[in-house]
């Protein structure tokens, strides 16, 4: 078990992971175990590109990433693919290397000659005779470019393909692969014969200590050539010819496609095998095994912001930089969820899984998972679904499982299984402690247990003793504290009294699922729900929630680790704060998965952190931390009016139509998170909204002139700092023309003057009795209008505002709440819907009489408007229904609303008729408050109502006078709005129980 002297010990009862298949890997290919998982993107047919099979991949001046296949070109802005094959002018759509000179202009090498951008297309040429040149490589200088082929060297003159003499003179036929600069502007040859440099004398052949003579790539980086060949890696002095050799972990004869250096200087090699990264002498090969789609590799480059992209032969790759590795079965790990992590006396990696006990060595400074070995149900484990670990004497394990606990010892293996049987009072345990008495604390799901001195014990307290103990930590002062599933946090002090924190308390009611200490002596609770809690030993206690910026409310573990900052695992990413400052992590940091494992955050002896996702287990390395902080450039990729290109400058006939802009933000770390603003110079000068649309339509623009700005952000929130601009002028009508507008001028004084004298007093006399009749006229429409618009908005009984009303106004509220939420000022900000019924009504009416029933409706109208605050309104929804709309609000607190306006109704009483007694009356109310749930659009207001409507038939089942709230639960998902509130109507027991909805219940 990690362990060789173990092996020969029968008793052990270890098994060694993967023994025979790492020894293999080491006699067939000499290769380092398998490194974590890569945090990579795959691109295919699927996303755009135009052909599997890639061939090379290459960023130009302006950002754009340029991908090579066999059957076409694409150029990449982060949105879509644009495809360039023969109809664009190409020669072929065989691709084999894209480059481009530092004025932007892409060159393309194909399988007939070589291509170069001219406007929206290309342009080509062969060498004189001929269409048929295979190009292997291009190297673009400041003012030339060569060109290396299977029929030689060339060098591109006047829009021609000139071949060097001097190379082919003399020689016989060999493939040239790839060109390079030296410092000095000398030109570097790897061919099917060699390394040469061209010189003016001719080719200077430089040796190379290689059985395998063929040369495939160059690359000039630190003052040196590096030269890749079959199977090895050589650095050359330019000056001096000294040759130096680095070990490539490759199998014999692998060919080395091409050579890159990253901004950190580490170096990355594509072969037919893998692709191989590292430090020259530190060298890994990356397979299959590490995530990649294949493994033969066509060509590497890294981007301006540090990502890597690799060609091969199954689509475009991204390697995303992040401080986190992940670990799956493909790497080494036993199971992918693991539930528990310790360290031993030994420095060794304890991961409790669901399939059994897992130990990682470390071997030569790393740790080593393909040499780790395990514990399971064979090896004595009376169950694989390991929950804690706890060590006690060197050498000495307790482990936690579904059926009880087992003491494990080093040389002898499981030696102890204590379970019902022994005393527990269940077979499941989720926790083992070893407190600083030597005390092991037992957590199983029905109650928590100690032994000491060889006898297990219930402790003194009976809440303690019949807690479900989902961890247990000891704090400096040696208090005991236990997160539950029921009875919240539990803190034993050393003198033996019990506390107990709950949502009275200032905690939650919600479970507790994970416990850290802090070096201040403070305890980081995690709740399942409600946020992280920080419990300090005289009661006070501090929340945050996803208000501070927390990633989500429920989480799974956490953890403190030595420089003081607070990790929080939750269901929607990996929380880490400092200094009350949040960041967090998603999958483009590595993440394997957005949800966290219960109570599998550790800190091991070497400083790095551990944490288990619902999909494999993690390790953060604080000094790969990458945090993008160059503005993406953003580009204006097309303007179309009514389909119709439209160029820079342009001027547009008045009203013709629409005009579409088409932009993107040339920034690859997450595409999807991208953003935009733009805004239309001469309409506005406000920026839009940030947005996720590349596009934008304007219609029907005024004449004058105009410019269209746009600008980016990339993922970490980094604005571009000049935006792309599209200048452009939509034409003055003729009727608005400064001499159209003279001449009408002109011609309407000669009509006035021309008509003055004749028609003077009977234009005037008209003027006024028009006058009159307008003015009348208007007025009797005014008030005509106004007394129908009053109508059609007010109910007859009451005199309150009837849907009508709702319909016309609630737009303004709800478009106020969503951009309180989106802005981040969320407090306040709710719409609370109250349908409120009248109790009984048909009893009123059948016993007092229709009038009765009317007057109690009004009277029971006023005393419900009469407790409105100035932000709520009240319509009269239809009978005895009325609806409250409470704006300005939180929706944890529209019940306080409910209960308010409940209790005004039962204090008064309500006439029914002269000479009759006045009578009480109850009512019932349904709350339903929009937003609901997550995200905010989840469900339109119109469905929120229909909520609120089923709340108050709710609440009149439960026996009336009292309300009902319907609210999101945990697990809340509505992909169909109308769906899920058909399935509140229908079953909304069936809901609660889900997660899916929380139904809350009051008087």
């Amino acid at each position: 078990m990690g362990e060789r002297g173990m092996m020969a010990d029968p008793a052990s009862q270890v098994r060694v992971v993967g023994g025979a298949v790492l020894a293999l890997l080491v006699l067939v290919f000499a290769l380092p175990a398998p490194a974590a998982q890569l945090n990579l993107h795959h691109y295919d047919t699927r996303d755009g590109i135009p052909q599997i099979q890639v061939s090379g991949v290459h960023q130009d001046a302006r950002g754009y990433l340029w991908v090579g296949t066999y059957g076409g070109l694409a150029r990449y802005n982060g949105n879509r693919f644009s495809v360039f094959r023969g109809e664009s002018g190409l020669s072929t759509s065989y691709i084999t290397v894209v480059d481009s000179s530092p004025d932007g202009t892409v060159w393309v090498g194909t399988a007939r000659g070589v291509c170069w951008q001219a406007g929206p297309g290309f342009r080509c040429a062969n060498p004189p005779g001929t269409d048929q040149l295979m190009v292997n490589d291009v190297l673009v200088g400041a003012d030339e470019v060569w060109v290396a082929a299977d029929e030689g060297i060339f060098r591109f003159v006047d829009e021609a393909l000139e071949p060097i003499e001097s190379w082919s003179t003399g020689r016989s036929a060999g493939a040239v692969h790839s060109l390079a600069f030296d410092d000095r502007g000398r030109v570097w040859v790897a061919a099917q014969s060699g390394l040469f440099r061209l010189s003016s004398g001719g080719p200077v052949e430089v040796s190379l200590p290689s059985e395998y003579p063929a040369v495939y790539d160059l690359e000039f980086h630190d003052g040196r050539v590096w030269a890749g060949t079959g199977g090895q890696l050589f650095a050359v002095e330019p000056q001096s010819g000294a040759v130096a050799e680095h070990g490539v972990p490759l199998p014999e004869k692998t060919r080395i496609n091409d050579i890159e250096f990253d901004r950190d200087g580490r170096l990355w090699l594509a072969t037919p095998e893998g692709l191989v990264r590292g430090l020259p002498g530190k060298l890994e090969r990356l397979t299959t095994a590490e995530g990649l789609p294949n493994n033969r590799m066509l060509g590497v480059t890294q981007d301006r912001e540090g990502l890597v992209w690799v060609a091969t032969d199954q689509g475009l790759v991204k390697i995303l930089p992040g401080p986190f590795e992940g670990y799956s079965a493909d790497s080494g790990l036993l199971a992918s969820f693991v539930r528990t992590i310790n360290e031993d006396d030994r420095q060794r990696l304890w991961l409790g899984t669901r399939e059994g006990l897992q130990i990682v060595p470390r071997v030569d400074g790393r740790w080593d998972f393909e040499a780790s070995s395990t514990i399971l149900r064979e090896d004595g484990l009376p169950d694989n679904r390991v929950y804690s670990i706890a060590f006690g004497a060197p050498g000495t394990a307790w482990i936690a499982t579904a059926q009880g606990v087992v003491r494990w010892q080093r040389g002898r293996g499981v030696t102890e299984l204590i379970d019902r049987s022994s005393g527990l009072p269940e077979q499941e345990v989720h926790a083992v402690f070893i407190d600083r008495h030597g005390r092991l604390w037992i957590g199983s799901t029905q109650g928590i247990r100690y032994r000491e001195d060889g006898e297990l014990r219930a402790p003194d307290h009976a809440v303690l003793a019949g807690a479900f103990a989902l961890r247990i930590r000891e704090d400096e002062a040696g208090r005991l504290w236990f997160s539950t599933l029921r009875d919240g946090l539990l803190v034993l002090e050393p003198e033996g009294t019990l506390k107990q924190y709950r949502g009275g308390e200032g905690l939650t009611d919600e479970m507790l699922w994970d416990l850290a200490p802090s070096a201040d002596g403070s305890m980081w609770v995690g709740s399942n729900g409600d946020g992280i809690f920080r419990v300090w030993p005289d009661g006070r206690i501090e929340q945050f929630t996803t208000e501070d910026g927390l990633a989500d409310n429920s989480v799974w573990q956490v953890l403190e680790d030595d420089e003081g900052r607070v990790w929080a695992y939750t269901n929607r990413g990996l929380s880490r704060m400092s200094d009350g400052e949040f960041v967090n992590y998603t999958e483009r940091d590595g993440l394997l998965h957005l949800e966290g494992g219960a109570t599998g955050a550790f800190q091991s002896s070497d400083g790095l952190l551990w944490f288990a996702s619902a999909d494999g287990l993690m390790r953060y390395e604080a000094e790969r931390e990458y945090r993008n902080t160059l503005p993406p450039p953003v580009v204006i990729e097309s303007a179309r009016l009514d389909r119709e290109a439209v160029a820079p400058g342009e001027r547009l006939p008045y009203r013709s139509g629409s005009l579409a802009f088409r932009f993107a933000g040339l920034s690859f770390q997450d595409e999807a998170a991208v953003r935009f603003r733009y805004r239309l110079v001469g309409a506005t000068n406000r920026w839009s909204e940030p947005t996720d649309s590349h596009q934008v339509t304007y219609a029907n623009l005024g004449h004058g002139d105009y410019v269209f700005e746009a600008k980016a952000a990339n993922p970490d929130g980094v604005w571009t700092l000049e935006p792309a601009r599209f200048p452009f002028r939509v034409a003055t009508p003729f009727w608005a023309s400064p001499w159209f507008l003279a001449t009408a001028l002109l011609a309407l004084l000669f009509l006035v003057w021309s008509g003055v004298h004749l028609r003077l007093r009977r234009i005037e006399a008209t003027r006024k009795r028009l006058q009159r009749i307008v003015k009348q006229r208007t007025a009797e429409l005014s008030e005509a209008n106004r007394r129908l618009r009053r109508t059609a908005r007010t109910d007859p009984l009451t005199g309150l505002p009837n849907r009508r009303y709702l319909f016309d106004r609630i737009g303004e509220d709800v478009a106020r709440s969503r951009r309180a939420h989106y802005n981040g000022s969320a407090s306040n900000a709710d719409v609370a819907f109250m349908m409120i019924d009248l109790d009984d009504f048909k009893r009123i009416n059948d016993e007092y009489g229709h009038d009765a029933g009317d007057s109690v409706l009004l009277a029971f109208s006023k005393v419900l408007s009469s407790r409105l605050r100035e932000s709520d309104y009240m319509i009269r929804w239809g009978g005895e229904e009325f609806m409250v709309v409470a704006c300005e609000t939180e929706a944890a607190e529209a019940h306080q609303i409910a209960e308010r306006l409940l209790q005004a109704v039962r204090d008064a009483r309500f006439s029914v008729g002269e000479g009759a007694e006045s009578i009480a009356v109850t009512c019932s109310a349904g709350i339903a408050c929009y937003p609901f749930g997550e995200p905010i659009d989840a469900l339109d207001w119109e469905r929120v109502v229909k909520l609120a409507d089923a709340a108050v038939y709710q609440a009149k089942a439960e026996g009336r006078d009292c309300w009902v709230q319907l609210a999101p639960g945990e697990r809340f998902e509505a992909a169909d709005g109308e769906a899920f509130v058909q399935s509140v109507k229908a079953d909304a027991e069936a809901l609660v129980e889900r997660g899916m909805l929380r139904c809350l219940r009051g008087r």
